[in-house]
């Protein structure tokens, strides 16, 4: 196990920054998600890590190694993809030796790394299938197995569910975690769904265009985005904003109140426009002055198309972005957030 530390990081393809001045610790044993959307330069950090492509500047360790010239194989790294990358020819036992193989490993410690990690994935009865015989839950566990089996320094795991459907995901998440958990080995993981990023880390990344947005705890991503790129992308429907010129209103959806409250709230006049029922709550859409408002709430409501509802939102649940500081999230002292309050409520209301 160790620590990962990227210092001052740049990777250019051409003429076009995909990483730029990248600065990341990993603490040991940590569970840490890289989020972001796509061409963001989340699976271009594995990469760089991995030794699959070579920085432009910058400095990558491992521990205190620095591993900038050392071969992808003398990295101690081992990495789980998408697409399982299984050899069609072997069958699972031989796919989670291969690696052990090449290292000349005793063949009664093979056996016996084989035993622990076949029954740690319940995989046991599969050892002497092929890939081609295997569903994609168990082909993404025998990919984990082979990962889990060389013991390596670092675990790197680059979107492994996306090829999952939508319930099987949900498990190999608990699976994921359960395991990691249980081997503390550090581990980053990629993905472009924050839901699975809320789930599973330790601390999150948000990255955009190759730079840090926030790095963080799920809770204080969420509860405290730095700014209004944060704020928007992570979140099952996305908070809602209303821009008022260079300052820019935003609201969780669930946050918002279809009847009034006790506390010092925002009014909103709005127009009905559709609803998602979900079983256990609805999703509510409403046109704000000509924004997209989402509501998210457990009560069912009957509206109209078109009809006019009032909206009401929390005062201290409302979050303020200031658009000539590229989105940054208004804070501090509590008379910055009246001015704030005073000055946009009134003509959003």
């Amino acid at each position: 196990m160790a620590k990962v530390y990227f210092k001052n990081v740049t990777k250019v393809f051409g003429a076009k920054p995909i990483l730029e001045n990248f600065d990341l610790e990993v603490g040991d044993q940590e569970f840490l998600v890289l989020v972001g959307p796509s061409g963001c330069g989340k699976s271009t950090t594995l990469r760089l890590l991995a030794g699959l492509e070579e920085i432009s500047s910058g400095e990558i360790y491992i521990g205190d190694q620095l591993i900038n010239r050392i071969d992808p194989k003398d990295r101690d790294i081992a990495m789980v993809f998408q697409n399982y990358a299984l050899y069609p020819h072997y069958n699972v036992y031989d796919n989670l030796v291969f690696s052990l193989r090449l290292k000349k490993v005793p063949k009664t410690e093979i056996d016996q790394r084989v035993k622990t990690i076949a029954r740690m994935l319940e995989i046991e009865p599969l050892l002497y299938r092929k890939p081609k015989e295997l569903s994609g839950g168990q082909r993404q566990r025998v990919a984990l197995g082979r990962a889990v089996i060389r013991n390596p320094k670092v675990f790197l795991m680059d979107e492994p569910l996306s090829n999952l459907d939508a319930k099987l995901r949900v498990h190999m998440r608990a699976e994921l975690m359960h395991l990691q958990r249980k081997l503390k080995t550090t581990t980053i993981y990629v993905t472009h769904d924050q839901v699975e990023a809320m789930t599973m880390g330790d601390r999150i990344v948000v990255l955009n265009e190759g730079k840090i947005q926030q790095i963080g705890t799920p809770h204080e991503i969420y509860h405290a985005p730095q700014n209004k790129f944060v704020a928007g992308f992570m979140g099952s429907p996305p908070m809602n904003f209303l821009e008022r010129g260079t300052l820019t209103i935003g609201v969780r959806p669930e946050e918002i109140l279809l009847q009034k409250p006790l506390c010092e709230h925002w009014v909103v006049q709005a127009q009905f426009q559709m609803v998602e029922p979900l079983g256990s709550e609805f999703l509510f859409h409403f046109d704000v002055n000509g924004a997209s408002f989402i509501v998210r709430t457990h009560e069912s409501h009957t509206f109209t198309m078109d009809q006019s509802v009032v909206l009401y939102v929390p005062l201290e649940k409302i979050y303020f972005f200031d658009e000539e500081q590229g989105g940054k999230r208004i804070e501090g002292s509590p008379t910055q957030q009246t001015i704030a309050q005073e000055s946009l409520l009134k003509k959003a209301a």
